[in-house]
């Protein structure tokens, strides 16, 4: 009898846990519910009748299931030369149990440094950023439903003027590239590769703006032979950045501790050949900056 017992209990703790896990499984899936964002005013239109006609054209192909990161849903259009994102604002949003108000306020906090970081590489960093267009906050002024498929294969009619999104030129990403290279043997093309990002680097530490997030192999990409940010959402301005010797010690940070700790876990033949031209780089870099000086 108390074997019994026992046995019912395990099982409905089995069962508990399960229907836990199918909650968070399905949650953590593509919906409309976890990228609606409330409406907190009204966004006037940024783009000129060429770029409005170009974004209808663009969002009236439809779009597949890509990625999904931290921050975001990725998905791919059918010509493959554009990504639209739409922002996971579960994280930003109480969950089954209410939050008390100080971690709903940090929450709230976070997502408008989130979008802080987007109106940032938009209207100061739009050529590294590669984004077309961007819609912040719900704006009813945009009337286009685009249909996208999840993972699944489920298709979902999504209404763009309840939603905030971004669109982007599809990137391959700087992983990626780097890894084909050198599968390639092609080292000399790798090297220069990432001499393309730091020079992307020094170029917005120009104009005072940094990324908080160092891992660059995954945030940034290419377009072609243009160096571009994949997720710009850590952005941020300040303008200490400007003095070369502040960002040259943040592109050192960039430059050695994460891609030669990539290059070890990925590419250990390389490492060395790599890490010497990128020490060199950032000698020719620090010497400019004495003859400034």
């Amino acid at each position: 009898m108390m074997y019994s017992k026992l046995s019912k209990i395990a099982i409905l703790i089995v069962i508990f846990f399960c229907l836990i896990f199918m909650y968070y499984v399905v949650d953590s899936q593509f919906c409309f519910q976890n990228i609606q964002e409330e409406a907190i005013g009204h966004q006037e239109a940024v783009y000129d009748s060429f770029e409005q006609n170009k974004l209808q054209q663009i969002l009236a192909q439809p779009y597949r299931y890509l990625d999904r990161g931290k921050q975001s849903f990725v998905f791919i259009s059918q010509d493959e030369k554009y990504v639209l994102k739409f922002f996971d604002l579960r994280r930003y949003k109480p969950r089954l149990i209410p939050l008390f108000p100080p971690s709903q306020i940090r929450m709230e906090k976070k997502m408008r440094r989130l979008f802080a970081g987007y109106k940032l590489a938009y209207e100061q960093d739009r050529d590294n950023a590669f984004i077309f267009f961007q819609q912040l906050i719900p704006n009813p002024l945009l009337k286009q439903i685009i249909v996208v498929s999840d993972r699944f294969g489920f298709r979902h009619s999504i209404d763009l003027s309840q939603v905030a999104f971004v669109i982007q030129n599809k990137a391959v990403p700087t992983r990626v590239e780097i890894g084909s290279l050198l599968e390639r043997g092609d080292v000399t093309a790798a090297k220069n590769r990432l001499k393309q990002l730091l020079d992307m680097y020094m170029g917005e530490y120009a104009r005072g703006i940094y990324d908080q997030d160092h891992n660059f192999m995954y945030n940034t990409g290419f377009v072609g032979d243009k160096p571009i940010r994949l997720d710009v959402g850590r952005l941020r301005a300040e303008e200490r950045y400007k003095d070369r010797t502040v960002a040259l010690d943040d592109l050192q940070k960039i430059a050695i501790d994460r891609t030669e700790g990539w290059l070890q876990r990925h590419f250990p033949q390389y490492r060395d050949e790599i890490m010497a031209e990128m020490s060199l780089k950032l000698a020719e870099l620090q010497d400019s900056v004495q003859e400034k000086e």
